[in-house]
């Protein structure tokens, strides 16, 4: 029998719709992957419910919770991806700007342990960021690169079959608000948008993939 690998979406929002339809296509292939999906404000029934389901299928396990505690539970070695979009930074939004950096590196620690050897994490961030948590996933020995997304990657389905999210405006809206309030985060904005030819400041939020590998 083919090992089947396991796929695990942190931060994977209310309805995880994406996800769910990687595991209803992934049950028709032999030895198919297996899915566990998990956020403080997932709605397993309602989303099962968009998808004409009852219960959730064999290979997919949907888990109301912290992601963090749920990669922590997981046995070292046993992912062979942990995909996430706007997730990693915002586990340390409620921590002091002092601690922010270590709270990514803690939970980047723990991703390591569980990854396979050929394992990988794909993180979603916004451009501005992606640069401090490619640095910080260096710095607890992984590697570590960024790829710039195109609108059709945005709108259809990543390498590794997951829905990716595009950036919705609202949280565009919230950038360039707390940019514009922000009297020390904005040279560090204005001198990004100068090295990398921005127009406008929407695009420090632009979406990146971060491909971090051991």
């Amino acid at each position: 029998m083919l090992k089947r690998l396991k796929v695990f979406e942190a931060g994977a929002g209310k309805h995880p719709n994406g996800i769910v339809n990687q595991a209803l296509r992934s049950q028709k292939k032999r030895g198919g992957r297996t899915f566990l999906a998990s956020d403080l404000e997932l709605r397993e029934e309602e989303t099962l419910r968009r998808h004409s389901l009852s219960t959730s299928p064999e290979n997919l396990k949907l888990v109301k919770g912290c992601s963090f505690a749920e990669l922590k539970k997981a046995p070292s070695a046993s992912m062979n991806l942990i995909f996430d979009s706007f997730f990693v930074l915002d586990i340390s939004i409620n921590r002091h700007p002092s601690q922010r950096m270590q709270t990514v590196a803690e939970y980047l620690n723990e991703a390591k342990r569980v990854l396979t050897p050929r394992g990988r994490i794909i993180s979603i961030q916004g451009f501005f960021n992606a640069n401090t948590v490619a640095q910080v996933a260096k710095s607890v020995g992984l590697r570590a690169h960024i790829v710039r997304l195109s609108p059709r990657q945005l709108e259809t389905s990543s390498s590794d079959a997951i829905k990716l999210r595009s950036t919705q405006q609202k949280r565009m809206q919230i950038a360039i608000e707390n940019i514009s309030r922000d009297p020390f985060v904005k040279p560090y904005v204005e001198e990004w948008m100068k090295q990398n030819k921005a127009k406008d400041v929407s695009e420090t939020n632009y979406p990146v993939a971060i491909v971090i590998r051991k």
